[in-house]
């Protein structure tokens, strides 16, 4: 019986891993992590961030749409959504679960987080229970940042797409506030910010996860603190 040939592509599809987390994440130098994650981003287009407990490092899972929109469907979750191009909202989200479901603690079962690729664009899908959502919802309008309704829709052909997680009344997109510097950015600004955001944000998670580290096993503290104002720093150069 003549075998089939395999194409290429179907190779390099059949070597993503499913699954990345632990010592075998740690292990790759950054390059080979981005390579890795970029690879399970555009095969599975959605991916869980997972938490390994205190003293250790976040990694992936391949979760694909279905799994994500019954979770987000199913009413027990507040639903936020985020372009992650977009300045300000990765910090959002890094503060969030630092400060009120903070890693390597029993609050953290309560953050699911997961990053999608929906129609060429990236974005972080955050769920927290359902029963935090005036708590959240204030978490982020003291940091100027707002939640519209509704979710993301990319036009497109000639079309609109909705990101197909269902459109239901508990989920949001986050904003800049009206009158944010953010909206007068150039595209260059734009990407200046974006890079001093990355690099507080790195600092700051490398930060924790010392911190976890030193603890030996202990839960980390449950307030570690802000991060510092992006926006401060953009405006510097």
């Amino acid at each position: 019986m003549k075998k089939k040939r395999r194409r290429p592509d179907d190779a390099a599809r059949s070597s993503v891993p499913r699954r990345l987390v632990g010592a075998e994440l740690a292990a790759l130098d950054e390059r080979e992590h981005q390579r890795i994650y970029d690879r399970m981003l555009d095969h599975y287009e959605v991916i869980e961030i997972i938490d390994t407990g205190p003293g250790g490092v976040s990694g992936y899972e391949g979760a694909g749409w279905p799994t994500l929109r019954r979770r987000a469907e199913s009413g027990e979750w507040f639903v936020i959504i985020a372009m992650m191009l977009r300045p300000g909202a990765a910090q959002l989200i890094t503060q969030l679960e630092h400060q009120l479901y903070p890693p390597g603690t029993p609050l953290n079962v309560g953050f699911q987080h997961y990053h999608v690729k929906f129609r060429g664009e990236c974005f972080a899908v955050t769920l927290v229970p359902i029963k935090d959502r005036e708590r959240v919802t204030r978490f982020v309008e003291a940091r100027r940042m707002r939640l519209a309704d509704g979710i993301p829709a990319i036009i497109e052909g000639g079309g609109m797409h909705f990101m197909p997680i269902g459109d239901k009344e508990w989920m949001r997109t986050v904003e800049n506030v009206e009158g944010s510097p953010v909206y007068e950015m150039t595209s260059a600004a734009q990407r200046q910010a974006l890079e001093i955001e990355h690099e507080q944000i790195v600092a700051f998670l490398l930060d924790r996860q010392r911190t976890r580290q030193q603890a030996k096993g202990e839960p980390p503290a449950v307030n570690p603190g802000k991060l510092p104002d992006f926006l401060k720093d953009w405006r510097k150069n």
